[in-house]
């Protein structure tokens, strides 16, 4: 069978290829045969079979290829080797993959506290447990990223209420009001952060009272109007639904 000679730098060609030899009709080693492996694509493939921790974390830690870095922390299970990993690692994403695994709290809380990248930071935030220090984090941390984050997992509804009321930034307010279902603070976000669309936007999709969401769908904001119409319609959809299943059950 007559060989397609193709030459190509990058895996990206590859589905193209197939489609390619499949409407020639031709096999996809005809193909392949003389495409050159990215060796990223060869140590892809060595750590798919790899079981070895050491070995793995060695890829984690040392691999120039992003996608062969994360296999590597995925297949990973030593928490002492993804400890080493989540400090070590020049790479955001990596450390935050092997942040994901990790069970240490104390090394949570400290790469939490220190890392110089707040996606890492906010990654391990969200790990913690401790009520305490994430209030900490809540309350106290200067990047307003972190303070959501650490509101997720906040259980204090007294602290929550706080924030909810009083953080610098409006984004933390809604988390927090959120995570309260305090209503009037979440219209009063909604209303009040004019310079922010999408964050006023944002407040709406959370709010559940007819008459105050009929009065966003007013604004003089389009996309705003939009947003409380589009609102308005789930709720009264989810009403007629639950109506309907009212009757159905009597």
């Amino acid at each position: 069978m007559k060989k397609i000679i193709v030459k190509a730098g990058t895996m990206s060609c590859l589905f193209y290829l197939c489609v390619l030899g499949d409407a020639l009709g031709h096999e996809a080693g005809d193909v392949f045969e003389a495409l050159p492996i990215p060796p990223e694509f060869i140590r892809q493939r060595e750590v798919e079979k790899l079981e070895d921790q050491a070995a793995l974390a060695k890829y984690a830690l040392n691999d120039t290829d992003n996608i062969v870095r994360l296999m590597a922390v995925a297949k990973l299970h030593d928490q002492a080797l993804l400890a080493d990993i989540a400090k070590n690692s020049e790479h955001t994403y990596t450390r935050q993959s092997a942040i994901g695994k990790l069970e240490d709290q104390t090394l949570l809380v400290e790469i939490a506290r220190n890392d110089k990248d707040f996606a890492v930071r906010t990654t391990a935030v969200f790990k913690i447990k401790d009520q305490t220090l994430l209030a900490e984090f809540a309350q106290n941390d200067k990047n307003h990223v972190i303070r959501r984050a650490a509101i997720q997992n906040l259980d204090d509804k007294a602290l929550l209420a706080n924030i909810a009321k009083n953080d610098e930034s409006d984004r933390v307010r809604l988390a927090a009001a959120r995570k309260l279902d305090d209503q009037t603070i979440i219209a009063e976000i909604a209303k009040n952060a004019e310079n922010d669309t999408f964050l006023r936007r944002l407040a709406i999709e959370y709010l559940t009272d007819n008459a105050v969401l009929q009065e966003f769908a007013n604004d003089k904001d389009e996309l705003v109007r939009d947003t409380a119409n589009q609102r308005l319609e789930t709720l009264n959809k989810k009403e007629s639904e639950d109506e309907k299943k009212q009757v159905e059950a009597q």
